[in-house]
Order: C-alpha cells, then structure tokens, then sequence
C-alpha cells in the first residue's frame, strides 16, 4: 500500500517512471521463461529505448548494455538489474525523501484537527 501511495506521490512530481519501471522488472522476474521474452521487449519498448513514452534516466553503458543482449537473444531475468539500481538510486536519493516529507507534513496536519 505504501507504494501504491509513493507513485500517486511520483506522479505529482512528474517521475512516475521510475516506481513503474521498479515494479514492471521485479514482476517480470516472476514470469516464465516463455512469457519473459515478450515482457522484457514491452519493458524496454516503454522505459529504456530512447524517446520512451516513461523512458527512465539511466547511463548510455547500461542502454547500450540491454540493446545488446536484446539483439544477441540473451534474455534473462537479470537483463534491467542493472538499470534497476540505477533508478532505485535515483528514488532513493530524490523521490523518496521528497515522499516522506509530504507524508510526515500530512499526518501532523491530520493530527492537529483533533
């Protein structure tokens, strides 16, 4: 629940590609061998390939990274990892904090009405 309530608060700060992204790799390491092809394309497609619709802000070495086990058939559940540090990264330092500052203002806003 908790993070269903970061990415309302991430699509108020315009960086709801990030939670997004999070989410869709670590499901997409729960699906089957024969389904993950199809997920890591749709993945890359919306977050990683340059001009996404969600692209997310990761270095050029780990798109070129991806890119290339793409085309060399080398997909595996461990394809975004490193992408997936990158971005946690960035919600940690960033969006996060930001987070917990709104939720603190929030419940001692809630706590002052009674």
């Amino acid at each position: 629940m908790l993070f269903e309530l970061f990415k309302d608060f991430a699509v108020q700060e315009f960086s709801v590609e990030n939670p997004l992204f999070f989410e869709r790799c670590q499901r997409a390491k729960l699906l089957t061998i024969r389904h993950l092809r199809e997920e890591v394309l749709a993945i890359y497609e919306t977050f990683i390939v340059p001009g996404a619709a969600l692209q997310v802000n990761v270095g050029d070495s780990v798109v070129k990274q991806i890119t290339l086990r793409i085309l060399d058939e080398q997909i595996d559940r461990t394809i975004f990892d490193e992408a997936i540090v990158e971005v946690t990264e960035i919600m940690m330092r960033h969006s996060f904090p930001r987070f917990l500052r709104s939720r603190k203002r929030q419940s001692s806003k809630f706590t002052r009405l009674f």
